[in-house]
């Protein structure tokens, strides 16, 4: 599927996360969730996942305690930028990984079957110089006053990958 044909079954999924449920009444924002992280906080090295930050809204019918018996009904809407980075950003060594920033929208529903929780899910994953990260951790490095980096020519190359996931468990 190209990034076009993903790009609008993500839009009319998310028109529809509005709509009324087939049998469970309104759809509802259930909640946010927010996750951040800077590998720098803990110990003062800005390596490997340097910095991540992820947002969701939950959307379904009224919250019962689990999630509900049917496909779709209950949702996750999700975005997710961050940057992975080499172990040394002022100079990088050459068999070390690349400069990779990413951006992630994804669309994800839960569901509860007799003794099995499930979910499935697909994101639309961007990487690459084009997603601006690089250029705004360096700003950032410079504003916060740390080494200037070095990795421009470093990165991984631009692309737009569909990815899946499903999990059953018990």
């Amino acid at each position: 599927m190209g990034f076009r044909a993903f790009f609008f079954v993500l839009l009319a999924a998310l028109a529809c996360a509005g709509t009324k449920g087939a049998q469970a009444g309104e759809r509802q924002s259930l909640s946010w969730a927010r996750i951040f992280d800077n590998d720098a906080i803990g110990d003062t090295h800005d390596r490997w996942r340097t910095g991540a930050y992820q947002v969701s809204n939950f959307r379904g019918p009224a919250w019962a305690g689990t999630a509900p018996s049917g496909f779709g009904r209950l949702i996750e809407l999700r975005f997710r930028g961050e940057i992975i980075a080499p172990d040394n950003l002022v100079a990088p060594a050459p068999t070390d990984r690349r400069h990779a920033g990413v951006l992630s929208f994804g669309l994800h529903t839960y569901m509860h079957r007799g003794a099995w929780d499930m979910n499935v899910g697909a994101d639309l994953v961007v990487v690459g110089p084009q997603t601006g990260l690089r250029s705004f951790q360096e700003r950032f490095h410079k504003l916060v006053g740390a080494d200037p980096m070095n990795v421009a020519g470093f990165e991984i190359a631009n692309g737009t990958y569909p990815t899946f996931t499903a999990e059953a468990s018990r």
